[in-house]
């Protein structure tokens, strides 16, 4: 009888496991999404692996809170974990994209700059796009990324991410029209207006 037993609870325990992973994907996944995208986290010097570790480890602070929410959901089938992993993704890469406007106005602003100068023909690679870019460019971009670390842009971004599951709940594909929403809304654009004059020096 206690050899029928001990295969049961491992059992219990793998699908235990197998749950809380499934989860902690789906809860990762806006994250990610937003370090696939935003210029901070696309630099060649940091790898896939990096912003992997880096998602997963912003990812633990709310991720007891998503977890409880994604295990009240009435259907946890393959299908709808998976759709909701993607549209997590697609917020973060959102996110990223809002974020990371400032920083390629800044290098477009370089590219300018080199070509009044007539020196848009130097031209280095560069390692966030993998293309082409003007040696102002690249400069301007560096400095804007570490002005944007310096003055706690990093916190501001994670704010901002924290902040837009009121908005975008991760257990729905639609937009939470609450409030507590509005009041998200608002905290997200002070983030982007924060990011934005932050990377602008």
């Amino acid at each position: 009888m206690e050899a029928l037993e001990l295969p049961t609870e491992l059992f219990g325990a793998a699908k235990e496991w197998r749950d809380t992973l499934r989860d902690f994907l789906v809860a990762s996944a806006r994250l990610l999404g937003l370090t696939l995208v935003f210029p901070v986290f696309t630099r060649s010097q940091m790898p896939a692996l990096i912003r992997g570790a880096i998602a997963g480890g912003l990812t633990l602070p709310v991720f007891a809170q998503l977890s409880g929410t994604l295990q009240e959901l009435p259907d946890r089938s393959t299908f709808m974990l998976t759709g909701l992993m993607l549209k997590e993704l697609l917020i973060g890469a959102g996110i990223g994209f809002m974020l990371g406007l400032p920083f390629w106005t800044l290098q477009a602003i370089g590219e300018i700059i080199d070509a009044q100068r007539e020196i848009a023909d130097s031209t280095q690679e560069d390692t966030a796009s993998k293309g082409a870019s003007s040696v102002m460019a690249r400069l301007i971009g560096i400095v804007a990324i570490a002005l944007f670390v310096q003055f706690d842009g990093l916190l501001a971004m994670c704010t901002l991410v924290f902040t837009s599951y009121t908005l975008f709940p991760v257990e729905s594909f639609v937009v939470a029209f609450t409030p507590e929403a509005r009041d998200a809304a608002l905290s997200a654009l002070s983030v982007l207006m924060l990011s934005a004059l932050t990377a602008a020096g």
